[in-house]
């Protein structure tokens, strides 16, 4: 991977969209890679990956090095946004690797990998709802989310999905992300 350097998203929910816009830009070339790295196989073996290694993978390094970036970029948003404001103004390229390093332990925390679907709060999980006429309560959608063994979360994961029909509806989503992102876990 060869992912740049961190930077504030000015806009997390555009810049989510757009990372969205971008991955799926090349589903078709990635679906084909792997069709044509199956074909004679019956199960995943060294020669498919070899193959499918061939003709994907300065799309994958691609891919995952502006992942990489991404969430980079997500978590120095999250942190900026919630220091108080006169540490916002430390220069952070001014932090030497040792420097940065000492502090790491007194950083606040964020989540470095987040599937934005399986991660809808149950007050976004209402609105999300009401939007089509269906009006539900927090507790309603924490006892969907109430699940014991992964067919249910995957049931659960379904009904949550299956609101997720507009883009509006993605942006109300992705709205709440960074509020996730930046919490001190």
């Amino acid at each position: 991977m060869r992912p740049n350097d961190a930077f504030f998203i000015s806009d997390p929910t555009d810049r989510a969209f757009e990372a969205c816009l971008g991955s799926h830009s090349w589903l078709e070339t990635i679906l084909l890679a792997d069709r044509n790295a199956r074909r004679g196989e019956n199960s995943f073996t060294d020669e498919y990956y070899d193959r499918f290694y061939n003709q994907a993978a300065a799309i994958l390094i691609r891919q995952l090095s502006d992942a990489a970036t991404d969430v980079g970029s997500f978590w120095l948003t999250a942190w900026v946004k919630r220091r108080p404001a006169a540490t916002a103004a430390t220069n952070l390229s001014r932090m030497t690797p040792p420097l940065l390093s000492n502090r790491t332990a007194f950083l606040p925390k964020a989540e470095l990998h987040l599937h934005l679907e399986g991660s809808i709060q149950p007050a976004t999980v209402c609105a999300l709802t009401a939007r089509h006429g269906v009006v539900m309560n927090e507790e309603e959608v924490r006892r969907r989310y109430a699940y014991r063994n992964f067919p249910e979360f995957i049931e659960a994961f379904k009904w949550v999905t299956s609101f997720l029909r507009e883009p509006q509806d993605y942006a109300l989503i992705a709205r709440d992300s960074p509020n996730i992102c930046s919490r001190n876990v």
